[in-house]
C-alpha cells in the first residue's frame, strides 16, 4: 500500500485526484501500477518529508486506488473511504500506518441532496458566465456529479 502524506487539501470519497510523479517522489512515494491501494494521511502542519513525525498527522485518513498512470508522468487516484488511523510510524525510508474503516452516515434524504446540488450547480454555472473563460468553466461545473466534487474544487477558496 502507498501512503501519501497530504497537507491543506480537501479529499472526499469518489473524487479523482491528480498528481505528478515528481511531486510524489519528494515524499519518497513510488507508484508502481494501476489498482494499487493508497492511504492518504493528513498532516497538521506544512512539512518536508524529513520533518514528518508520528504525531504530525490527524487521526482520520482516506483510502484510494490508483486509477491511471500516464506516460508524461501524471497519476490519477480515486479517493475511497474515510478511515480512522490506529497507528502511524514514520521511518527514514517510509511511513507505515494501520487503520479501520469509518462508518458513513446517510443523514440527509438523497432526493433533497440531488435537488439542492442541481440548483447550486446551475447557479455556479450562471455566475461563471460573467468571467473570461466562463463557457469553459461552466462546462466543467456541469460535469460535477456531486457535492464531493464541488467541495474539492472550491476547498482551496473556503476560509476555515
Amino acid at each position: 500500500m502507498i501512503i501519501i502524506p497530504i497537507y491543506d487539501s480537501l479529499i472526499l470519497p469518489g473524487v479523482a485526484i491528480h498528481f505528478r510523479k515528481d511531486v510524489l517522489a519528494d515524499y519518497n512515494v513510488e507508484v508502481h501500477h494501476v489498482d494499487e491501494e493508497v492511504l492518504f494521511i493528513f498532516s497538521k502542519h506544512p512539512a518536508k518529508r524529513h520533518e514528518l513525525k508520528t504525531e504530525s498527522f490527524y487521526p482520520i485518513g482516506i483510502t484510494g486506488r490508483v486509477d491511471a498512470m500516464e506516460e508524461e508522468g501524471s497519476i490519477t487516484i480515486i479517493a475511497g473511504t474515510r478511515v480512522t488511523l490506529n497507528e502511524v510510524q514514520v521511518n527514514e525510508d517510509e511511513i507505515l500506518a494501520t487503520y479501520e474503516l469509518r462508518e458513513d452516515l446517510d443523514d440527509v434524504d438523497t432526493e433533497e441532496v440531488n435537488i439542492r446540488f442541481l440548483q447550486l450547480k446551475r447557479q455556479f454555472a450562471k455566475i461563471s458566465q460573467k468571467f473570461q473563460g466562463g463557457a469553459w468553466l461552466s462546462g466543467i461545473i456541469m460535469r460535477w456529479k456531486g457535492f464531493h466534487e464541488l467541495g474539492c474544487a472550491l476547498g482551496g477558496f473556503i476560509n476555515w
